[in-house]
């Protein structure tokens, strides 16, 4: 997916310029249609009288998000672009954890739901069709966890988070262009501890790729 997004601005470089100069200039607004795949360590300690005993799981969690976007963007000497932007991004990902332990089994859901945030967008315009940019941002992660068991802790919360990805914009016709990202999305550890004084920590981070339309008023 990485190789992708580098690889298409180096295409469009070979394409005839169609689009007018400073196409990229002003207000544009847009949507954009993804996945997401979020990678999840839990970590779990127990109290003393549990031997201090230690368990850790990788997991992930994988689905569809949609993103609706609004900024605006400068060029300076014609080929230098700054943007910044508002997102929206739904959709849920979720995973499930079992424990098997014959003594006390139980089921645990977690789940990632929608975000929001801005982003800065430093560019470099590789001809009038072709944008090339970074994202740099911050974000609000809305997760959650549930969970069979009656000694289990469980969380609802929205987490600050940091977003760094890349991008290219390429117009296709006139105002409108195509856009494409990958972003990296770091999250806070959470850790909850359950009524016996089990401790859990999420550590979680999150990778999207989206690939939609923006609008150039």
């Amino acid at each position: 997916m990485r190789k992708f997004v580098f690889a298409l601005p180096v295409f469009a470089m070979f394409c005839p310029a169609v689009a007018q100069a400073g196409n990229f200039d002003g207000f544009y607004a847009g949507a954009q249609l993804g996945g997401a795949v979020d990678t999840i360590e839990r970590n779990q300690t127990a109290p003393a009288f549990y031997a201090g005993q230690y368990k850790t799981d990788s997991l992930a969690a994988v689905g569809v998000t949609g993103t609706i976007f609004a900024g605006y963007g400068m060029l300076f000497k014609d080929t230098i672009y700054l943007g910044a932007e508002m997102f929206g991004t739904f959709g849920n990902r979720d995973y499930s954890y079992k424990e098997t332990d014959p003594s006390a089994p139980y089921k645990e859901k977690n789940k990632f739901g929608n975000q929001w945030g801005f982003n800065v967008r430093p560019g470099y315009l590789i001809n009038d069709k072709a944008l090339i940019y970074g994202l740099l941002g911050y974000e609000r992660v809305s997760m959650s966890s549930s969970s069979t068991s009656a000694d289990a802790a469980s969380y609802d919360k929205t987490n600050n988070a940091f977003q760094l990805g890349v991008g290219t914009e390429i117009t296709v016709n006139g105002p409108l262009a195509m856009r494409i990202d990958y972003a990296h999305t770091f999250i806070p550890d959470i850790t909850v501890t359950n009524s016996i004084g089990i401790s859990t920590t999420y550590k979680a981070q999150e990778d999207s790729f989206k690939i939609g339309f923006s609008y150039h008023f």
